[in-house]
């Protein structure tokens, strides 16, 4: 599913601008760490007169 994604020609596309190398490997049981809290962050409208 990674290879021929958007993903995957972004870093290709790293790859060749800046020579980042990465290496794509397939494995039964892929374990991910926890997401820590995150606090949501909301927009504020500002005032007509810019102040």
């Amino acid at each position: 599913a990674f290879a021929g994604s958007a993903a995957d020609r972004r870093l290709a596309a790293l790859h060749d601008r800046f020579g980042i190398r990465y290496d794509v490997r397939r494995s039964p049981a892929a374990r991910l760490p926890a997401a820590g809290t995150v606090r949501p962050r909301y927009a504020v409208p500002r005032p007509e007169d810019g102040q």
